[in-house]
């Protein structure tokens, strides 16, 4: 775990190598250029959607047919930025066989390192600040904390966790991984 090499998957499995390297590794990408990858879905629910998603946004779709339980793919990715990139798999709706709202996977990422530095995380930031802040209201709300105590310790936290997407957000706003 400390390596950055989880997933989380409430029922597919996937794999994904870019270069040899395993989600919590980094690859170098020093200037703009083809880099090999490795694409693996096994699943024993059907998968609606299988994307490489790098910096937030789909870099490419992998169509799935027949019993959409099983692929494998592998290929060279045009990368020319740093950042990160992680494969995940999910559907449009539930299956009965998942008692989830719907089956989904995703790797941790694999961090790409450019000379340029990591892209901007400003509106990424953003979004979390605000979401944390829904979330703080929401909170506000409750009446099922053991006291009050519980209650104030856990809005402090997230307002520290606001603050800080705030201040990445307003900052030059990149991340290091």
């Amino acid at each position: 775990l400390k390596a950055g090499r989880g997933f989380v998957s409430n029922g597919p499995l996937l794999g994904l190598l870019v270069d040899g390297k395993k989600p919590g590794d980094s690859v170098e990408v020093p200037a703009p250029g083809k880099h090999k990858f490795s694409v693996a879905l096994r699943s024993f629910v059907a998968v609606d959607h299988l994307e490489l998603v790098q910096n937030g946004k789909v870099l490419r779709s992998f169509p799935l047919s027949g019993d959409r339980r099983t692929f494998d793919v592998e290929g060279e990715l045009e990368l020319d930025k740093g950042g990160w990139l992680l494969l995940r798999a999910w559907n449009d709706g539930a299956d009965p066989q998942v008692l989830d709202l719907y089956p989904y996977a995703s790797t941790n990422p694999i961090y790409l390192k450019s000379p340029a530095g990591p892209p901007s995380a400003q509106s990424d930031a953003s979004y979390f600040a605000e979401w944390i802040d829904r979330a703080i209201w929401a909170m506000k709300a409750r009446t099922d904390f053991n006291d009050e105590g519980e209650k104030r310790e856990t809005l402090d936290y997230l307002r520290r966790a606001s603050d800080a997407y705030l201040s990445l957000a307003e900052s030059q706003g990149t991340i290091s991984p």
